[in-house]
């Protein structure tokens, strides 16, 4: 199954890349502002980044069946997190860098798109990672930065 091209939109992310952000979070350069108030720090740079880094994909345009329209939108999504993972690869902090792609998998939310959200595994980040079978309406894959760093790694593109 190929992937599906990637959206403009989230194509423009790509082409942003990345900056290094308060308390040296690694932020996605489309995503942050400096007029936000909330302000990272060293203890909770992991959850400040899921927060900023949220990139919604969307699948309208997947002119699939029900029955592979989550797969679909899977590969698009991971296609653009891999290149944003790859972008990333030599900035500060990067080797602890982490996303998470969350697929709706109800019929009723199918079509309504995915969401890439990208972190470090520094101070304070998400805890529930540990135990994603507590999901059944959507289907959540994490993907660390290592695993797209090794060649023996499926490349989504």
């Amino acid at each position: 199954m190929r992937s599906e091209a990637i959206p403009t939109a989230s194509q423009e992310v790509i082409d942003s890349g990345w900056l290094i952000g308060p308390a040296g979070a690694l932020l996605l350069a489309s995503q942050y502002r400096l007029e936000w108030a909330w302000q990272a720090d060293k203890k909770g740079l992991g959850s400040f980044e899921y927060e900023i880094n949220d990139v919604w994909i969307p699948n309208d345009d997947i002119r699939e069946t029900e029955s592979l329209l989550a797969a679909k939108s899977f590969l698009r999504s991971a296609s653009f997190a891999t290149s944003m993972l790859r972008k990333a690869n030599g900035l500060p902090g990067s080797e602890h860098l982490a996303c998470t792609i969350s697929v709706p998998m109800t019929q009723e939310f199918a079509a309504s798109g995915t969401t890439v959200k990208f972190f470090t595994r520094r101070g304070h980040y998400p805890d529930w990672l540990s135990n994603l079978d507590v999901f059944h309406t959507e289907g959540i894959a994490v993907i660390e930065i290592s695993e797209i760093n090794n060649p023996s790694i499926i490349d989504f593109k």
